[in-house]
Formats: structure tokens, sequence, C-alpha cells
């Protein structure tokens, strides 16, 4: 199993920069505060910071997607309605004009058989002249 970079961190990395801050012209004691203070930035991003930046990322990453989510199913439904109320008014543009054609269709019926009442009217009048 490979080292983590933790390990990498506290076991390399921690003891090179305390040996090389220690040996330096600064003070030993600004040394160590500056070795604890990187050491503990080190070890507190991997164990308290880095959890914390996973939380809030996941965080954001829903509070930006769950609009997003929101807005897609907003749409859908707003499409939905649209096309339920493009096919309800096709709907009723067939039946008004099949009504129209029925009812042209049933007066025209009504104007024949009218008519060919007329004629047998006439014809049976013209039988009792003769």
């Amino acid at each position: 199993m490979s080292p983590s970079i933790i390990d990498i961190l506290t076991h390399v990395v921690a003891p090179v920069l305390f040996v090389y801050l220690v040996s330096h012209k600064i003070s030993r004691q600004f040394a160590l505060y500056l070795f604890i203070g990187v050491f503990g930035l080190f070890y507190g991003y991997s164990t308290i910071l880095r959890p914390t930046f996973l939380i809030m990322w996941n965080l954001l990453w829903w509070v930006y997607r769950v609009p997003v989510w929101a807005f897609y199913g907003l749409h859908w439904i707003c499409w939905q309605l649209i096309r339920g109320i493009r096919a309800l008014a096709w709907f009723g543009f067939y039946v008004h004009f099949f009504g129209y054609g029925v009812k042209f269709i049933l007066e025209s019926v009504d104007k024949i058989l009218i008519w060919v009442g007329d004629v047998l009217d006439e014809s049976k009048e013209q039988g009792r002249k003769r």
C-alpha cells in the first residue's frame, strides 16, 4: 500500500522543514512556531478542513443542482400543459367543424327530403286531376 499524502507530510516534509527552519538565521522560537503552524495547517487540512471542504462542496453542488432540476421539472410541467392546451384546441377545432359538417349534411338531407316530398305531392295531385 502506498503512503498517503499525510504520511509523506508527517514523516518527510515536516522533519525536513523543521531542520531547514532551525538551521537558518531566524530565531529558534519563531522557527518552532512556523513549523507548528505549517504542520498544523497540513494536519488540520487532512483531518478537519478537507472533510469540511468536501461537505461544503457537496452542499454547494446540491444548492446548485436542486434549482436546475426544479427548473427542468417546471419546464417539463409547463410544456405538458402547453401540449395539453394545444391538443384541446385541436380537439375543439375538429369537434366544431365536425358539428358544422354534420349540421350542413343534415340540413341538406332535410332540404332534399322536403323537395322529394313536394315532388311526390305534386305527382299525386296531378294523378288525381287525371
